[in-house]
């Protein structure tokens, strides 16, 4: 046995572990505060908002205490068309007319590298199980966001039924109606690695008929590329402890937020959660180019109301409060 080497490997093991531990104290330390002072503070940054810039928060309570949050380092999942062929065609032969696209009687299937784009007109064959108690909420939800979360669950293990896709790591994140020549609901979905993922990249987008039938599908997901990181890059990321230990809070902000002059007096904030944020649409393809992989930054996403009636996202920084 080499012992020198033996040696090494046991010193670099108890280095990254210490590390580990010391960053665990000085994040339990730097985030705890008792209950009763964020509350305090929370009730008096709402009213704040209330009473200084006419914005209303419409929601029950805002986030208390939380664990430092890292920066991950992500990239496209590579699509396998005979994966998702499978999934929704279990057992068929699936005729592949040139490659990347899949027909099978009357649907069809787009594959590209990162994306994958589904479509059907045999509307009766993809029918939601529980359409009748789904749709019936999705017109109370246009009207109050809440009813979202009452329904949220069983939408999606419906899409999975239905589907054979998987929605266990995707969100509601709204439904919007869209009229015109065909009247139908688009639902959109952000992807959840932990936090909520807000990043053009990222999106699975369902259109429903009024019946609940199935009408097209659009995907492309991120995956984490820190599973992939060294050792000495791993260390690097633990010692960089105080960054991490110092994200603002929901209060913070919100305050930051009416101080930038973000909302217009007489919205209502609807929503605060910490999100993750990453490329804008501009930045997906530069000189003819897609980055491999990218950060997400973690955000304080607030979604408000505006006079108009219309939901509007704003992203701040979850380190600055400022604006994304």
């Amino acid at each position: 046995m080499n012992w020198s080497r033996a040696k090494t490997i046991l010193i670099v093991t108890f280095l990254v572990l210490d590390l580990f531990l010391v960053s665990q104290l000085i994040g339990q330390h730097e985030t705890y505060i008792p209950a009763s002072e964020y509350q305090a503070v929370n009730e008096s940054t709402l009213d704040l908002l209330q009473n200084k810039y006419q914005i209303k928060v419409d929601i029950k309570g805002l986030p208390l205490g939380l664990p430092p949050k890292s920066i991950p380092e992500v990239g496209w999942q590579q699509v396998d068309g005979n994966v998702i062929g499978q999934a929704l065609w279990p057992n068929q032969e699936v005729d592949v007319s040139q490659k990347g696209i899949y027909n099978f009687e009357d649907e069809l299937l787009i594959i590209e590298d990162y994306m994958f784009y589904y479509s059907s007109d045999r509307v009766n064959e993809r029918v939601l199980a529980e359409e009748e108690l789904i749709t019936k909420h999705f017109p109370l939800a246009l009207e109050n966001i809440s009813h979202i979360d009452l329904i949220a669950t069983t939408l999606k293990l419906n899409l999975e039924q239905a589907l054979g896709l998987e929605f266990s790591n995707w969100n509601v994140e709204d439904i919007i109606l869209v009229e015109g020549d065909q009247t139908f609901y688009e639902v959109n979905f952000v992807q959840d690695i932990g936090l909520p993922v807000y990043d053009a990249g990222s999106y699975t987008k369902v259109k429903l008929d009024l019946q609940g039938r199935i009408i097209e599908v659009k995907r492309a997901a991120l995956v984490d590329k820190n599973t992939n990181k060294s050792i000495i890059e791993w260390i690097k990321e633990k010692i960089t402890i105080t960054r991490q230990t110092k994200i603002i809070s929901a209060a913070e902000a919100l305050l930051s937020f009416a101080g930038q002059s973000l909302g217009e007096e007489g919205s209502i904030i609807k929503d605060i959660k910490l999100a993750y944020y990453g490329l804008k649409e501009s930045n997906l393809v530069q000189d003819g180019s897609t980055p491999s992989k990218w950060q997400l930054m973690p955000v304080w996403r607030i979604r408000v109301e505006k006079v108009d009636g219309k939901m509007q996202n704003y992203f701040l920084n979850a380190y600055t409060g400022k604006q994304e």
